[in-house]
């Protein structure tokens, strides 16, 4: 069977996934094939529709497919359901009289209706890693059509993208591997040098299609579809470093059928008259987020194909790890505190007294900020993908003026897809300061405590599973207090202590 696309990045990581029968004879959703030696490889098949024959609207729909079947494959590994149905019944009893002037009638009618809701509700969140596009196929019907895509997953893809992530390529380096070629100014396309091996078999490796250039050794093949060669290259781009860095797609999707009964029974003029209305609905919602950044040292455009409309470029990128050497990426989710606890006012220093929903606010910003001190970790946060988009945004400006190349557009967002995150919720603090005698010094004076009560769950985003979950209190006793007071006055003491933190989530990350 050959592929009608994809061949020249059907190997990307090194691995080889098997040759299935075509796209066009599989029906949509997931097939697993494990191995007696426990590996396994996932092949999954997502459709998009396009209802105009434009390029446009044939774009959307190859990208609707990928991510389709790729959410495929996310609740393949990590899917949960929740089911929800509720019922309810209304009557009501009506009496008519009506008089002529002679004679009077009487009329009775009772009327009940019922509604019945179902729902049902499946969520998944994964980070996908060493996922390939293997094949994708148009299929026109009247003005529009759709279109499929194939992508699979093996444990040896994943297993290659995470050591390229963790820094294989310093260590082909180490092993006497060639080093990448120095950067282009525009990353614009190249000709590898001569000196270049022709193998194409680096870690990243991919055999490249007849009649282009070999890969250099420890770089990517990468495939994007854009209506633009612009949009072409950076779509490549993207492919690429979602394949290392991994691809976080969270799915929601909700189905709900409404059913209601109407039913109406009426005694007019001693006759007995009844009827029923039924109407039935049915809603689908489903929601997709995806997100994905890494970081390319250098590329090469290949080459830029006409497809279906739009632009398919074959790209050779250099993706480095900016926290190769075992820095661990965490993301710290907004902290919550309970509504009681958000109106209970609380003092946080000798000068410092906020409310609940202040101490909420605050602690929003000092729990990254004192994870940040610690230096242990690579934060992520709401405040640290801000300053990426604005980064991007004014290195999209010096690029357009000429004042930076190109490829500074890929180097601008550093910030990664994170590896863990923290998700905690306020429980209780804790602050006094009163006289009493000093452990140490034996001497009578001021005495400062502080602790803060947290429950902790750390979540492993690569999996999508819980590391732990437990109730932490963090403390500050007399000689830090004093210390901090003494160098400013004004020192916040919730950041300080919200720093010690750190040393339980690193026990938990060691341990995983």
């Amino acid at each position: 069977m050959t592929f009608k696309t994809g061949m020249s990045w059907l190997w990307v990581l090194g691995c080889a996934l098997p040759l299935v029968a075509g796209i066009h004879d599989e029906p949509d959703g997931v097939s697993i094939n494990v191995a007696d030696d426990g590996s396994y490889k996932v092949i999954a098949i997502g459709t998009g529709t396009y209802d105009f024959n434009d390029p446009d609207d044939i774009l959307d729909a190859r990208k609707e497919a990928e991510r389709n079947a790729k959410v495929a494959i996310a609740k393949f590994f990590n899917e949960s359901l929740a089911t929800e149905e509720s019922a309810t019944a209304q009557m009501s009893k009506v009496k008519k009289m009506d008089s002529d002037g002679k004679t009077s009638t009487t009329s009775v009618s009772k009327n009940s209706a019922k509604e019945t809701l179902s729902a049902i509700r499946s969520s998944a969140k994964k980070l996908l890693t060493g996922v390939v596009v293997l094949e994708d196929e148009k299929v026109p019907s009247g003005n529009g059509g759709t279109y499929r895509v194939m992508v699979g997953v093996s444990s040896t893809t994943i297993g290659a993208a995470t050591a390229l992530s963790n820094g294989m390529s310093e260590s082909q380096v180490a092993q006497g591997a060639p080093a990448p070629a120095a950067p282009t100014a525009t990353g614009a396309a190249t000709e590898p040098v001569a000196s270049e091996p022709a193998t194409g078999a680096g870690v990243m490796g991919a055999a490249p299609a007849a009649g282009l250039p070999p890969v250099p050794e420890g770089w990517t093949v990468c495939v994007g579809m854009g209506s633009e060669r612009k949009d072409a290259v950076q779509a490549a781009l993207v492919e690429g470093i979602s394949q290392v860095y991994g691809q976080l797609l969270q799915n929601d999707e909700r189905q709900v059928e409404r059913m209601k009964k109407f039913k109406m029974n009426a005694n007019i003029m001693g006759e007995e008259k009844s009827a029923t209305l039924k109407s039935k609905i049915k809603m689908t919602q489903s929601s997709t987020l995806t997100k994905t950044a890494g970081f390319v040292r250098e590329y090469r455009v290949i080459q830029v194909v006409d497809k279906d409309g739009n632009q398919e470029a074959t790209v050779y990128a250099y993706i480095v790890n900016p926290r190769a050497g075992g820095t661990v990426a965490l993301m710290v989710c907004k902290p919550t505190m309970t509504i009681e606890d958000r109106s209970t006012v609380y003092q946080l220093g000798p000068k410092t007294r906020m409310s609940g929903a202040e101490v909420a606010k605050a602690i929003q910003f000092a729990l990254p900020n004192g994870l940040a001190k610690a230096n242990k970790f690579l934060i992520l946060n709401d405040k640290s993908l801000e300053a990426v988009i604005e980064n991007k945004i004014a290195t999209t400006a010096m690029v357009a003026n000429g004042l930076a190349g190109a490829q500074e557009l890929m180097q601008a967002g550093q910030g990664l897809t994170p590896d863990f995150s923290l998700r905690t919720e306020i429980k209780d603090i804790k602050y006094s300061k009163k006289l009493g005698q000093d452990k140490k010094t034996k001497k009578f004076g001021q005495v400062y405590k502080m602790s803060i009560k947290i429950d902790v769950t750390l979540m492993n985003d690569r999996t999508g599973q819980a590391v732990k979950s437990d109730t932490i209190t963090l403390a500050l006793d007399n000689d830090e207090i004093k210390g901090l007071l003494e160098e400013d006055e004004d020192a916040d003491l919730l950041q300080a202590a919200l720093s010690k933190l750190s040393e339980p989530i690193e026990e938990w990350i060691k341990g995983n």
